[in-house]
């Protein structure tokens, strides 16, 4: 188990759960538009979440989401990495063990405040947090009472600037490749065959969050031998989005006579080049979301004798999300004639520029479509645990660990979506709702040619559904709940588990650990209506069962006094997740690339994974460790995404002939391999004031092997990247504190098969993140502090099975903050 405690996670500009795990060794983060969303353990992503020990998650997900919780509500993060068998199951990577603080854990009254104030460098804007904390205990005649009452307000900004190349497409009627004389090419010849982009675009997206965390906690121990509590956690996130979207890439792209293609070294994929009667679209799209999740629990423990204990916990959750979503999409549809796609995809930012369009004319530009989306999705359940520990002696084995657990879960999901536009009316037609994008300094104001003079649609236009429908004479304004695209599951586990805690010597090494398995049944049952490709919709209602042994093993060997060796093996699963069991086929055209659709399944099986664990540990001073630990996880039916062209016959799209269609399915076994070294110390050695300084270090080392969409094909596992680090440089001495920190990730697979991809997989380039922050403790009730994050203004990239086919380009902005903390 790796920790993280409430002092280390106030230290550096962590926003989330998800930015405040990213220090752990082994432990590797996806970010949503600047800030840390989803972490991945070892290469696996499916990582089980826990509230002080309980199940908890987020909507229709099997996990909390971890960018919804602010960091500031924490007593402290435990990430298991081979979970022992009284642990809840469903973590194939690993269990996230979140701990709020408890009155009891404080001796005396204490109350605490921390303000602070955020400043996001490319949107221009400041943002307020606010957390505070208070809890006190009193003797009551009956026992000892603890109150604890904590919150937190944060609100967060940021500005994303991309540039895209997407997609490359197969084309033999650009050139004479092979100079053999046949052109204009066909299929006929395939020495004509180039690999050229189908133009590409400019992103400019703002996003503003709002996160509010309350919990509360009242702990009663009428005596040493009992104590109860009854907890509350409550968090609400708010996102709001607004996304200019600008597009060259619709119709046959064909070749601008007398511009020269030129190619990568020794290759088929086009470099540079110029595309004539290109038509561009200029989309803006908004997208809403308000997430709320509540748990409210109680429990007790109870030693009943000296040897025999107790544990009882009771808990209800709830969570709902609401998407709103709206594209409002204008261009030249009919007027493409002499518009001019000149591009170079090797420039450090793909360089992209439109001309032949008079694009200070409003009524040159025609509006295209208009849609809005609704989802609704929500979940809740319940869940009853009661373990148990005896004591059973001297021997070899100290205790005997027990337990039985129930739990249920109903979620939901509702869809629907509706289009407001028929025909191409002109821009005219809502002329007040057009105006060029308001920011000029494309990607960080650097010289990069870019799509963003035409014009668009306003974020307010977009979101202003009711003037859209007066304007376009659409009498039926918002979307209705389509029961197509709706389902509702429901799931109940039980389960059971037994350990046996051991410890003995051998000759002079102490050897400690535990053996057991967990027992679990699941039952599960899928309703809704599955879609064929043909439009036929028929209802489904599918029940499953499913039952697994889970056994696992950890030991402790002691070979020092400061040095001991652990031994870890063990069996795990992950559950499919409720939106990849879904029935639905959905379908959208607001890509660059057609018709698309995305359906679940709900055949999918759990999936299972055997792990072993060796590793070493060496504490060399009372402040400074050094370790090394080498893994391996062997899984069982990997859950792939998989993207096809298919034939589709759909009486609402009667223009598509074919879609993109994207399923989830169990795929071959895989197998994840790898190591983890690292550090950490202050230079205690050193004669003051040097001894304040210290280092924090650690490698890993990850090989993997996933099988893609191509049968026969391996590709590394999705979100894994073989290699990554965090460094960490620090002094602290005489309440001054100081702190460097960069955290790096080597290239990972975004997706194995995704739309436009052409079945190859898309890329993410190496990644790093400098953080740092600095601090002075004028006493102990008062701490001032500024850090920044994203010092670099790092980019992130994307790109299609090779470098030289590059997708998309990303830069979000540095963030600046000062923080005042008073314990009152």
């Amino acid at each position: 188990v790796d920790s993280v405690v409430a002092e280390d996670i106030g230290k550096l500009p962590d926003n989330n759960l998800a930015e405040a795990l990213q220090r752990i060794p082994g432990v590797q983060i996806t970010r949503n538009r600047g800030e840390g969303s989803g972490i991945a353990v070892r290469g696996l992503t499916q990582v089980k979440t826990l509230l002080n020990g309980r199940e908890i998650y987020s909507d229709t997900g099997r996990d909390l989401s971890l960018e919804n919780v602010p960091a500031e509500i924490l007593g402290g993060v435990d990430v298991y990495k081979n979970p022992s068998a009284y642990l809840i199951e469903g973590g194939l990577g690993g269990v996230v063990n979140l701990k709020t603080r408890r009155p009891m854990d404080f001796a005396t009254r204490t109350a605490s405040v921390s303000v602070r104030a955020n400043s996001y460098d490319v949107l221009d804007k400041v943002k307020p947090q606010v957390s505070t904390l208070i809890t006190d205990r009193w003797d009551v005649g009956s026992g000892e009472i603890g109150v604890l009452l904590g919150a937190a307000y944060l609100e967060s900004a940021s500005r994303q600037d991309a540039a895209a190349v997407e997609p490359f497409a197969d084309r033999y009627n650009i050139e004479d490749f092979d100079r053999d004389g046949f052109f204009p090419g066909t299929n006929a010849d395939p020495g004509d065959l180039v690999i050229a982009p189908r133009g590409g675009g400019n992103n400019v997206d703002m996003t503003e969050r709002e996160r509010v965390a309350l919990n509360g906690v009242v702990q009663w121990a009428p005596n040493e031998n009992f104590e109860m509590f009854f907890e509350g956690a409550y968090n609400t996130y708010q996102i709001e989005q607004s996304t200019y979207v600008r597009f060259a890439n619709r119709g046959n792209l064909p070749r601008q006579p007398g511009v020269t293609f030129t190619y990568y070294p020794g290759t088929n994929v086009v470099r540079t080049g110029a595309y004539q009667d290109v038509q561009f679209t200029s989309n803006t799209t908004i997208f809403d979301r308000e997430a709320h999740t509540w748990q409210l629990a109680t429990g007790a423990t109870w030693r009943a004798t000296d040897k025999l204990k107790f544990t009882a916990d009771i808990s209800y959750t709830d969570s709902e999300r609401t998407d709103d979503s709206a594209t409002l999409r204008i261009g030249n549809p009919l007027s493409t004639a002499g518009t001019i796609l000149t591009f170079d995809t090797s420039t450090r930012i793909p360089t992209l520029q439109l001309t032949g369009f008079d694009f200070n004319d409003v009524s040159r530009y025609q509006y295209i479509d208009s849609n809005h989306g609704l989802e609704e999705a929500g979940g809740s359940g319940q869940s009853a645990l009661i373990d148990g520990q005896l004591d059973i002696g001297d021997g070899v084995f100290k205790s005997v660990s027990f337990g039985m657990r129930y739990a249920t879960r109903d979620v939901e999901r509702h869809n629907g979506n509706r289009s407001h536009i028929t025909g191409n009316p002109p821009g005219t037609t809502l002329p007040e709702g057009l105006a060029h994008i308001p920011y000029t300094e494309f990607f960080l104001g650097t010289d990069v040619p870019s799509l963003t003079q035409q014009f668009s649609a306003s974020p307010t236009l977009s979101r202003d559904i009711e003037r859209q429908c007066e304007a376009f004479g659409d009498a039926i304004c918002y979307p209705t709940f389509n029961p197509l695209n709706s389902y509702e599951q429901s799931e109940s586990t039980s389960g059971v588990f037994t350990q046996l805690n051991f410890g003995f010597d051998i000759g002079r090494f102490d050897v400690q650990g535990n053996v057991g398995a967990r027992y679990v049944e699941t039952d599960l049952s899928v309703d809704g209506f599955r879609t064929s490709t043909t439009g036929v919709s028929a209802p489904i209602s599918q029940d499953s069962n499913y039952s697994n042994v889970l056994p696992s093993f950890n030991a402790r060997v002691g070979l020092a006094d400061n040095l001991y060796m652990r031994l870890a093996a063990g069996r795990q699963l992950t559950r499919p997740t409720f939106g990849d069991l879904s029935p639905n086929l959905n379908l959208n055209t607001q890509t660059v690339i057609g018709l698309t659709g995305r359906a679940g399944n709900p055949d999918l099986r759990p999936l299972e994974s055997t792990a072993y664990d060796l590793g070493f540990e060496w504490y060399f001073s009372e402040n400074g460790y050094a370790y090394a630990a080498g893994f391996l996880k062997e899984v069982d039916g990997f859950i792939q995404t998989v993207t096809r062209i298919e034939p589709v016959s759909l009486p609402d799209y009667p223009t598509y002939t074919t879609a993109e269609i994207t399923r989830p399915q169990n795929g071959d076994d895989g197998k994840i391999k790898g190591y983890e070294i690292g550090v950490q110390s202050f230079f205690d050695f050193l004669p003051a004031p040097w001894n304040g300084f210290g280092v924090q270090a650690n490698y890993t080392r990850v090989i993997s092997t996933a099988p893609g969409p191509i049968a026969g094909v391996q590709v590394p596992l999705v979100g894994l990247s073989p290699h990554s680090y965090n460094a960490l440089a620090f002094y602290e001495r005489n309440g001054f504190r100081a702190r460097v920190a960069y955290t790096w990730r080597d290239d990972y697979v975004e997706t194995t098969s995704g739309p436009g991809s052409g079945s190859l997989p898309v890329y993410s380039k190496p990644f790093g993140i400098l953080d740092a922050s600095v601090g002075y403790s004028f006493n102990d009730k008062i701490d001032l502090s500024l850090d920044a994050s994203n010092l670099l203004h790092s980019v992130s990239q994307t790109y299609f099975g090779e470098t030289i086919r590059p997708r998309f380009f990303t830069v979000y902005d540095r963030r600046i903050g000062l923080v005042l903390r008073l314990k009152l």
